[in-house]
């Protein structure tokens, strides 16, 4: 379920195209929920202030909500492992009001990785956050967000983006980064599984 500039599309296996919300901001990054519901984010590029950015929901019923507003640069997102919270990666504007944020179903906040950036991820059973982004790097980080290890990303290519896991075992990690042409890539055997992700049953 790709994203382009200001909607979000469905490419169906056929390859025919439908449009899932309006025109919105500049929708970037999703997740699905064990309901079929789809978050994701929507910031605006420069950030304005005061900020815009915001989380929305798309329900199973085709409908649209705000889950959250006043981010600043709002762009992976990712579901905890209680498959409920969602994590959020605040790029945040000027070089101010980085870090991650746990947005929690009552609208509650919690932030932890200060000062870290990153693009889309994914988390492995363990709860572990494997983070695209800052870098032509992956980094994998503690639940509370600290630095376990980076894995380098191959070549001499800019910025990682995006990233999940795969294979039959879930233990290949899987990346992409934003060269002319873009380049994937993997890593074989990692130690722990990634989480499955839930299947979206489509609208």
């Amino acid at each position: 379920m790709p994203l382009t500039e200001d909607t979000v599309q469905r490419v169906a296996p056929d390859g025919q195209v439908s449009y899932l919300t309006p025109p919105l901001q500049m929708p970037n990054d999703l997740c699905v929920a064990p309901d079929g519901t789809v978050f994701f984010t929507d910031p605006l590029w420069p950030p304005p202030e005061p900020p815009t950015g915001r989380i929305l929901a798309l329900d199973p019923d085709g409908s649209m909500r705000v889950a959250a507003d006043g981010f600043w640069a709002p762009n992976g997102i990712i579901l905890d492992t209680d498959d409920e919270t969602l994590i959020v990666v605040e790029n945040g504007r000027n070089g101010e009001h980085h870090g991650f944020v746990r947005l929690r179903p009552d609208g509650t906040r919690e932030r932890f990785a200060p000062e870290r950036v990153g693009d889309g991820g994914a988390l492995d059973v363990e709860g572990r956050i494997y983070m695209a982004g800052g870098g032509h790097v992956v980094t994998i980080y503690e639940p509370d967000g600290t630095v376990v290890e980076q894995l380098e990303c191959p070549g001499d290519h800019p910025v990682s983006t995006n990233l999940c896991f795969g294979g039959p075992d879930l233990q290949t990690l899987f990346a992409v980064d934003g060269g002319t042409p873009g380049h994937v890539y993997c890593w074989t055997g990692l130690p722990t599984p990634g989480r499955p992700l839930p299947p979206w049953p489509g609208i």
